[in-house]
């Protein structure tokens, strides 16, 4: 190859490369995006949701009042896998009170 079209290839390169490195960074920043609702009850939810004990317990009364999972795993600081499995798992039994 000539000099020229030695020259030509290395800027086609280099342009290709800056291009690549751009769409990279675009989708590592729109998968970062999380558009997550925050979490505010009433003062009677607060109350109820105070003296439940179990994870499972809590994710299935907020889940009650229509959060989303999202919204739920972050306001417990938990994945979101174990929202979804808890809510997705039926209770062994129920009790009455």
């Amino acid at each position: 190859m000539s000099k020229r079209s030695n020259n030509k290839v290395q800027v086609v390169h280099d342009e290709v490369e800056n291009h690549v490195e751009e769409a990279v960074v675009a989708v590592v920043e729109k998968k970062s995006r999380k558009v997550v609702e925050k979490i505010s009850m009433t003062a009677a939810q607060e109350e109820g949701y105070k003296e439940l004990l179990t994870k499972s317990a809590k994710i299935r009364f907020l889940a009650s009042h229509a959060f989303s999972r999202g919204s739920i795993a972050e306001h417990l600081g938990i994945r979101y896998q174990h929202v979804r499995n808890v809510l997705e798992t039926p209770l062994k039994r129920v009790v009455e009170v």
